[in-house]
C-alpha cells in the first residue's frame, strides 16, 4: 500500500491563504486586490469545505466595489439567507464606487443593505457617491436616498471604523444640511480623508470629537480662513491640504497652517503640514482617490509639487 498523503495542520494552510491574501495588495492600507490573487482565493474556496471555511474570511476581508452592478450582486449575496452565513462579520473594508452624478434609488438601497450588513466589523470605509448632487428639494429624494443614507451610515459602529475616506463631496450632511457631520460620530477614527469641506469653526468643534484622530486629509477644501477658532484631537499630528494649481491662496493658505499651529501649540503637541499642489487644469479629488485606493494617501509626509 501506498503512503497516505501528507496533511498540514489547519493552522499552516490558514497561514498560507493569508499571505497569498496579502500578495494581492500592493500596500497594507489599499483597497483593490489584484485580479489574480481573488480569482486564486474564489479557485481555493471551491476546493473543499474546510478551505472554503478558511478562505471565506480572507476572500470578503477587503471588498472593492467598483460598479452599481457589484454593488447590487453583493448586496444579494448579503441578503442570501441560505449561503450568506457568516460572510458580513468577515467584512473589515469596503469601497463604493462607480457613479458619476446620478445615484439611483435601487443602488442606495444596495448600499445600505452592505453597511447595515457589515457594520459590526467595517474598520475600513471608502466611499466615491454623488450624494450632493441628490436634491433634497424633491421629497422622494429624501426619503428613498437621503434618509436611508443617513440611517445606514449612523448605524455604523463609532469605534470600530478607524479610516474614512470621502472621494466626491462631504457626505452631503456637513455643509448642506444642519446638524454635525457624520463622521464626527465615528470615534474610533485614526485616518480622514474629505472632499471639499469647509474647515471652519464647526469643522474642528466636530474634528475634536475623534480623540484619537492622527491624520486628517483635505481635498479641494473651501473657504479656508486663518481666523479660524477651536481646538484639536489630542492625537492629531499631521494635515494634508491636497490642491489644483492656485486654486488655494498662499497667504490665506499659510496664515490657515499659522493658525493650526497655534492651536497645536495650546494643546502641548505641533502638527506637521503637508501640501501637494497637481498642475492646474487637472482634478485633485482623482488623485487622492487613486492614492488612498493604493494605500498611499496616509504615507504622504511632505509638500510636493506634482508634475
Amino acid at each position: 500500500m501506498g503512503s497516505p498523503p501528507f496533511e498540514f495542520p489547519p493552522e499552516v494552510i490558514i497561514q498560507v491563504i493569508e499571505e497569498l491574501d496579502l500578495m494581492g495588495y500592493p500596500h497594507p492600507l489599499a483597497y483593490d486586490r489584484s485580479a489574480a490573487n481573488t480569482t486564486a482565493l474564489c479557485q481555493l474556496s471551491l476546493a473543499s469545505r474546510s478551505l472554503h471555511a478558511w478562505t471565506a474570511p480572507f476572500l470578503y476581508r477587503c471588498v472593492s466595489l467598483t460598479t452599481p452592478v457589484q454593488i447590487s450582486l453583493f448586496a444579494r449575496t448579503l441578503k442570501d439567507p441560505i449561503h450568506c452565513g457568516s460572510k458580513p462579520k468577515h467584512v473589515q473594508t469596503i469601497r463604493f464606487s462607480g457613479f458619476d452624478l446620478f445615484l439611483h434609488a435601487r443602488s442606495v438601497r444596495n448600499i445600505c443593505t452592505t453597511l447595515h450588513a457589515t457594520s459590526p466589523s467595517l474598520q475600513r470605509l471608502f466611499i466615491e457617491l454623488p450624494l450632493i448632487c441628490i436634491d433634497s428639494d424633491q421629497p422622494n429624494n429624501v426619503k428613498y436616498k437621503q434618509q436611508p443614507l443617513s440611517h445606514a451610515f449612523r448605524g455604523l459602529s463609532p469605534h470600530m471604523l478607524v479610516e474614512f475616506v470621502s472621494g466626491h463631496d462631504d457626505l452631503f450632511l456637513g455643509h448642506l444640511n444642519p446638524g454635525s457631520a457624520i463622521w464626527s460620530n465615528w470615534t474610533g477614527l485614526r485616518r480622514l480623508a474629505l472632499c471639499r469641506a469647509y474647515p471652519d469653526d464647526s469643522f474642528f468643534h466636530m474634528l475634536s470629537r475623534l480623540p484619537l484622530l492622527e491624520i486628517l486629509v483635505l481635498t479641494d477644501a473651501l473657504d479656508i480662513d486663518g481666523q479660524v477658532d477651536g481646538s484639536l484631537p489630542p492625537s492629531l499630528r499631521r494635515i494634508t491640504l491636497i490642491t489644483t494649481g492656485a486654486s488655494l491662496p498662499v497667504l490665506r493658505a499659510t496664515q490657515w497652517e499659522e493658525r493650526i499651529s497655534a492651536m497645536g501649540v495650546e494643546r502641548g503637541a505641533p502638527v506637521d503640514f503637508v501640501r501637494i499642489i497637481l498642475p492646474k487644469g487637472d482634478w485633485a479629488p482623482d488623485w487622492t482617490k487613486q492614492k488612498a485606493a493604493t494605500g498611499e494617501l496616509w504615507g504622504i509626509d511632505r509638500t510636493e509639487f506634482i508634475g
